[in-house]
């Protein structure tokens, strides 16, 4: 072997063990990474979001279920719960006792918005320009995370409120639609008018509002106006009563108790207020 085939072979070694040492301590310090917090996810029952000129939010966790307190009450979205719920696990990129930094230069003197879990407040500064980890002051530190919640110093009430149009476990007693009323008796369903649907299409209608989910949620318009009701009674004694925005080209429902609209696909119209004699199911979404 010549004695540039052996440095090249050298030089080749020693570039694939510095490779292989680099990627194991990377490997050790994301499995090194401490969380940005001590709490268990299991044991958070209660969030909070405060942000500036937005209500404050409150969620609670109930029988396992989380529900929107304030500013409307209203089950939860799912979603946006787990997401705050990872905070409290959240790798910490860096950590630095706060007495080192000048908190006003990484956005942490107000904050862009804050999060208390349970009563553990995490204040959420600037973005670094280089990369991009977001800034958090809990307790006595400064953490750098990766920055999973980027849109939450702007987003509207209704994005924390399920896009489910009934409860989860909701049971129906009595619905009543534009030119059609139906309530349930001991044996069967009555209608108004009479034999207007055959009993499988009432079980379809029913299923379908018990599983329908919007498309999105949207903070309803002061001006909004309906041009037809649905009023449901569900067996918890508790009335859901949703005024028909639109129809095409899509199907708007608004719930004036809690301010928000559904937005759903136009086909909806005839599996949930205009329907048929048919039994065309709607397929559950996974959407909350």
């Amino acid at each position: 072997m010549t004695s540039r085939a052996a440095l090249n072979l050298f030089m080749l070694v020693l570039l694939l063990g510095l490779g292989l040492f680099i990627y194991l301590q990377q490997g050790k310090q994301v499995q090194q990474a401490d969380p940005l917090t001590a709490l268990s996810v299991a044991n958070i029952t209660t969030i909070t979001v405060t942000r500036a000129d937005k209500p404050t939010i409150v969620m609670q966790k109930q029988a396992g279920s989380w529900w929107l307190r304030s500013p409307v009450e209203a089950p939860a979205n799912r979603p946006r719960i787990n997401a705050l719920l990872g905070l409290a696990q959240q790798p910490s990129r860096a950590n630095y006792a706060q007495q080192e930094l000048e908190l006003a230069r990484y956005g942490l003197v107000d904050g862009n918005y804050r999060v208390v879990l349970n009563d553990l407040e995490l204040v959420f500064g600037n973005r670094n320009p280089v990369n991009n980890y977001r800034y958090v002051k809990s307790g006595e530190h400064v953490h750098m995370i990766d920055d999973n919640l980027v849109d939450l110093s702007s987003a509207d009430t209704a994005s924390f409120i399920s896009a489910r149009l009934l409860p989860r476990d909701a049971v129906i007693d009595a619905i009543s639609l534009p030119g059609l009323q139906l309530q349930r008796n001991e044996q069967n369903w009555q209608q108004q008018p009479e034999a207007a649907l055959p009993a499988d299409a009432i079980q379809v209608l029913l299923q379908n509002w018990q599983t329908a989910s919007a498309l999105w949620v949207r903070d309803l318009a002061d001006e909004a106006t309906g041009s037809g009701q649905v009023v449901i009674r569900l067996r918890s004694s508790r009335q859901v009563t949703l005024d028909i925005l639109a129809r095409e080209p899509e199907l708007v429902l608004a719930n004036r108790e809690i301010k928000v609209e559904y937005h759903l696909p136009m086909q909806r119209v005839s599996q949930l207020v205009e329907p048929q004699p048919v039994t065309t199911r709607m397929q559950p979404t996974a959407t909350e």
